[in-house]
């Protein structure tokens, strides 16, 4: 399998990266919302882990723009819940995974998107 990871924040990536890479999955990254995109039509991943912030903060239209240009490409909203996302702008997207998470959350959240499950993915509480 193969993921893009985007996240403007180094940190951010170098934690998720090794929950990722030590299950034996592929795994790309980017910067900004549009980097993922460009990264995304050229390398085709199977799931592209966007950042909630990065997205709202001027990526709103790369959701759009990768399930137009890359139908095949499965989104995943990391740090944002489905019921609120409409309130905080962000676009709709395939999954939801909110902080805080671990390596476990992360992978049943990109299976689910995978098997095409679009009920949002809440932290337990």
């Amino acid at each position: 399998m193969k993921v893009l990871l985007q996240d403007r924040d180094d940190a951010m990536r170098a934690v998720v990266r090794p929950m990722l890479a030590r299950h034996g999955t592929s795994v790309l990254e980017a910067r900004d919302p549009w980097e993922a995109a460009r990264t995304a039509m050229r390398e085709l991943p199977d799931v592209v882990l966007l950042s909630a912030a990065d997205v709202h903060d001027g990526g709103l239209e790369v959701p759009a723009v990768l399930a137009a240009r890359s139908p095949g490409t499965r989104t995943l909203l990391l740090g944002a819940s489905e019921p609120h996302s409409p309130r905080l702008g962000l676009p709709p997207v395939d999954g939801y995974l909110p902080f805080p998470f671990d390596a476990t959350r992360l992978r049943a959240a990109i299976a689910g998107v995978l098997a095409g499950a679009r009920e949002p993915l809440l932290p337990e509480v």
